[in-house]
């Protein structure tokens, strides 16, 4: 899948901030829903759960803002090879469910990640 022609994704710090002003009215607009979104790798690789994710802040080297998961079911394999093809610090673009955002406040965890680009 690609972007559609005049569509732009959606920067992580923007859907970050709007969690981080109003969890309770994010949460509403967003929880469940599938979005396409845009931040700047900083980590890839395996999860604490030993799923395939990208970390992404929205500046090279910036503050881990969200982790985006991709697919663990039967495509884990090619999902790890799709991390491992991200370099650090370019923009990554994905099309995921938003699900969580940790009960720290910190981190939005998009799953079912679809990686766009690079």
């Amino acid at each position: 899948m690609r972007l559609q022609r005049g569509q732009q994704p959606m920067n992580i710090r923007d859907l970050h901030d709007e969690f981080t002003a109003d969890r309770a009215a994010a949460e509403r607009a967003y929880y469940g829903k599938y979005l396409t979104l845009e931040g700047v790798s900083i980590r890839t690789g395996e999860s604490q759960y030993g799923t395939p994710v990208v970390d992404v802040s929205d500046v090279p080297g910036g503050p881990h803002l969200a982790i985006f998961v991709l697919p663990f079911d039967h495509r884990i394999k090619e999902s790890f090879r799709l991390v491992r093809s991200v370099p650090l610090g370019v923009p990554v673009t994905v099309k995921g469910e938003c699900r969580v955002f940790s009960e720290d406040g910190t981190v939005l965890v998009i799953k079912e990640c679809e990686l766009l680009t690079p």
